[in-house]
């Protein structure tokens, strides 16, 4: 863990691995808040270092410290949730398994949570080293490099995170702002870090932010016969410029392209595959839209589908119920239409068309 000025939340963070992990291993980058103590108090070892206004610098001098056989990455603003405690130990004896992705439930002031898929537990290695002065991640070359045969894969492990609804936000996206911008600056074109660039924007209500998104798009439509997109943080993009289609653009074929780019790049993600859900229902063309309701349904009843960060629940939930339910009854798939009628009224006895058009589905 790196940490700074993090006193209310150390402890909890802290707590919720202390019983599974043999070492906590801190670098403390100039907390004034007594964070280092209370670190200290819970067992863990904490090392102080100036911050060098890169994350992946700071998270690297930490894994650098690790004297076991398995690293796991954790935020002072996270904790593991306990349903996950017994998942995490089990990797201990995992010989077959190199790397593994975590479910991170970010938090929102609404109650709601969004999910994000990461790679946060690693058998120790000099090669697992991040990239990034913000954002930081493990190139895809490094994954390779390091796992030496062994699997990398998706774990059900799940960590609670609530540092989206600090009140000091703003500041934290202008500071990670200038960090991608720096990075830019360094690795130009790179285009994960031009589609976190356009996400702050967004964040920020910066009015450049759609302007940006576009010239972002036309991009990746320069780039759409490659099988595999360029970074999976284009969903973020693809999902913004979907969602905020003007109607004179629904019917182009710049917009046939990007829905097209959407399906073929994300199919396994939510969030784009809701927006080009929505965009079909406003184009008229409701069997695209149903065959990509379809595999937001399966995707709900399986938990097969990547998590970018910008998927809430309800997009596999009540709002998917309420599309399919509608755009199956209108192409006459009344057994579709039925059981999404059926799961939005055990959600809402009294939700206020289910049971109407269900009353009227079995009469026709």
């Amino acid at each position: 863990m790196i940490v700074r000025n993090d006193a209310s939340r150390i402890e909890r963070a802290l707590r919720s691995v202390a019983g599974v992990v043999k070492e906590m291993v801190l670098i403390d980058t100039g907390s004034t808040d007594g964070t280092q103590d209370i670190a200290r108090g819970l067992g863990a070892t904490v090392f102080e270092r100036e911050w060098p206004d890169d994350f992946s610098m700071a998270l690297n001098w930490a894994y650098e410290l690790v004297n076991y056989e398995w690293t796991f990455r954790l935020d002072s603003d996270e904790w593991l949730l306990p349903g996950s405690v017994e998942l995490l130990r089990s990797f201990e004896s995992r010989e077959d398994v190199f790397a593994a992705t975590i479910i991170r439930e970010d938090y929102t002031k609404d109650g709601r949570f969004a999910e994000t898929q990461a790679v946060r537990l690693w058998r120790t290695c000099p090669e697992m080293r991040m990239v990034g002065l913000v954002h930081e991640q493990f190139s895809r070359d490094t994954l390779e490099r390091a796992s030496k045969g062994k699997q990398y894969i998706d774990s059900a492990i799940r960590l609670g995170h609530d540092g989206y609804m600090e009140d000091a936000l703003p500041a934290k996206h202008r500071r990670n702002l200038a960090l991608v911008e720096k990075e830019l600056s360094i690795r130009p074109g790179n285009k994960y870090y031009e589609s976190e660039r356009v996400r702050i924007l967004y964040l920020l209500n910066d009015p450049s932010a759609d302007s940006e998104n576009q010239k972002l798009i036309d991009d990746l439509l320069a780039i759409r016969d490659q099988d595999v997109p360029p970074t999976t943080m284009v969903t973020g993009p693809l999902t913004l410029v979907l969602d905020r289609l003007p109607d004179r653009e629904l019917k182009t074929q710049r917009t046939s392209d990007i829905l097209q780019l959407a399906r073929g790049w994300c199919s396994r993600e939510p969030s784009v595959t809701y927006a080009a859900a929505k965009t079909y229902i406003r184009r008229g063309d409701l069997r695209s839209a149903l065959d990509a309701l379809l595999d937001l349904e399966y995707m709900s009843e399986s938990g097969d589908y990547l998590r970018s960060g910008f998927a809430h629940p309800a997009m596999l939930h009540e709002s998917l119920w309420q599309n399919l339910a509608l755009v199956a009854h209108q192409l006459g798939r009344k057994e579709i239409a039925a059981r999404n009628y059926e799961r939005l009224l055990k959600f809402d006895p009294s939700h206020p068309f289910a049971a109407d058009n269900m009353a009227m589905l079995l009469k026709g």
